[in-house]
């Protein structure tokens, strides 16, 4: 009975994984508010859980949910480093408090200055 259920867990992991990869993609600017360390950390334990489930326990179905887990965080992990890449010179002000004329810039951004649109 455990067997089929962990059958279930890379399909539902398919699923999981879609929704955060559609919006990176649909998202029109740097992806500051994804944390690529903590999803780098995620890669870190998800990678070295595939290496020990192939050279170790030798079990293709967790091989086969670990690999999934690798790729997917792969995807995000790069999807995230390329819309920061991409939109680098893009400065996004938010106004902190509408009382005050207190804006910031969001972090690891240039700003620039020409009448340039963004790519």
């Amino acid at each position: 009975m455990i067997g089929i259920l962990f059958s279930t867990v890379s399909v539902v992991l398919i699923f999981a994984y879609f929704p955060q990869i559609i919006t990176l993609i649909r998202t029109k600017g740097p992806c500051n508010d994804i944390s690529v360390t903590s999803w780098s950390i995620w890669f870190y334990t998800s990678f070295v859980s595939l290496l020990y489930s192939i050279y170790e326990l030798h079990d293709l179905k967790l091989s086969i949910v670990n690999g999934l887990n690798v790729f997917f965080i792969c995807v995000i992990i790069g999807t995230t480093i390329f819309k920061r890449i991409k939109y680098r010179h893009v400065a996004v002000i938010y106004k902190q408090d509408e009382s005050v004329d207190n804006l910031s810039i969001l972090p690891d951004l240039e700003i620039s200055h020409s009448d340039e649109k963004p790519v």
